[in-house]
């Protein structure tokens, strides 16, 4: 990642001039930014999205990879890009951010059926849950999720605004967008 105490290091007069963030401070205090810029492609770009979970700073996103489906600004150009952005303004295009929660299957009363379809949109008593939320996220475009060094497969159930829309089983699975 970033070496700040090297910076630090090399140079005597650089304490209290060097600023930076880390992940911890887009989590605790979004509203600190102004805006976000980006140099990459579209992972660097789908990155900064997910380092900033409620509040998201616009960003300007200049493209250093090969495709660049959402990096809007050629690199090239960036002097004149930022120029533009601070002096005159810029026009935001809003994209649509999904809440994606993960849901973790635990020990079951009774038959040990884990059904979460029928939990959630059925007549599943309330003590009796077979899976419990374990982190929520908001993401764009997509959402990958490991299944670590577990050799089974895994079962994912997807719903929005809390209606079933489809199912997969396999071990990797990437719901369409």
């Amino acid at each position: 990642m970033f070496d700040a105490q090297g910076l630090l290091a090399k140079d005597p007069s650089s304490p209290g001039r060097l600023k930076y963030w880390d992940n911890d401070l887009c989590r605790r205090q979004p509203q600190l930014f102004d805006f976000a810029v980006t140099l990459g492609g579209d992972g660097t770009l789908l990155y900064a999205s997910w380092l900033f979970q409620r509040i998201v700073p616009p960003v300007l996103s200049f493209a250093l990879g090969s495709l660049g489906f959402l990096t809007k600004f050629d690199y090239a150009d960036y002097r004149g890009t930022l120029s533009t952005a601070i002096n005159d303004g810029i026009t935001v295009s809003l994209r649509l951010r999904f809440e994606a929660t993960i849901m973790r299957t635990q020990t079951a009363q009774g038959d040990g059926k884990h059904d979460l379809v029928e939990e959630l949109i059925g007549d599943e008593a309330e003590n009796n849950l077979t899976h419990k939320p374990d982190g929520s996220y908001t993401i764009l475009n997509e959402i990958v999720v490991d299944r670590g060094p577990n050799p089974t497969m895994s079962s994912i159930e997807l719903f929005m605004d809390g209606k079933f829309m489809t199912s997969g089983e396999g071990s990797s699975t990437q719901p369409a967008d």
